[in-house]
């Protein structure tokens, strides 16, 4: 699925500097931010301020990106904005795209989470909601409506089928 490649690679070019999917890894990576900080001794990293990383047909943009580092390899990577966006351009010119206030990915379970007004896009089907979490490994999806009034439901649309026309 489209979806799942598109996250991985994302997730990959920022934690290692490796590519999955269909986004080539001899592609330059491309970070511009208005602050970075990094500890050699732990691997924590952290952009601030209009962050915008690109690799390839990938671009990533949030206000706050952190990673975070156990025994040498990435765990998780944290995403703030209002919203931190995602989008992927793939091979067959679909645009992906995800976005949320906050997203997450954890590398050992291979889960990401979408958090506070979580929208993800693909091929027009578009799924909205409080929280969107997405198992890479199973690739299934869960969408959860919030607490507030505003928004305690999710809402999926689905683009009609074409049909030739006769």
């Amino acid at each position: 699925m489209r979806i799942k490649t598109f996250v991985i690679a994302f997730f990959l070019i920022i934690s290692i500097g490796k590519v999955a999917g269909e986004t080539s890894s001899r592609n330059i990576i491309s970070v511009n931010a208005d602050y970075a900080e990094r500890s050699e001794k732990t691997g924590y990293t952290m952009y601030r301020g209009n962050v915008e990383i690109s690799q390839g047909n990938l671009l990533i943009k949030a206000d706050k990106i952190q990673i975070f580092y156990a025994e040498g390899s990435a765990k998780s990577i944290v995403c703030e904005g209002l919203p931190s966006t995602l989008e992927y351009e793939a091979s067959d010119q679909t645009l992906i795209k995800a976005e949320a206030n906050n997203l997450a990915y954890s590398v050992d379970k291979n889960i990401v989470d979408l958090k506070n007004n979580a929208t993800l896009q693909n091929n027009g089907t578009v799924i909205r909601g409080d929280s969107i979490t997405y198992d890479l490994t199973l690739d299934t999806w869960q969408a959860k409506g919030g607490d507030k009034d505003e928004q305690n439901r999710i809402q999926l649309l689905i683009p009609a089928i074409r049909t030739p026309e006769l």
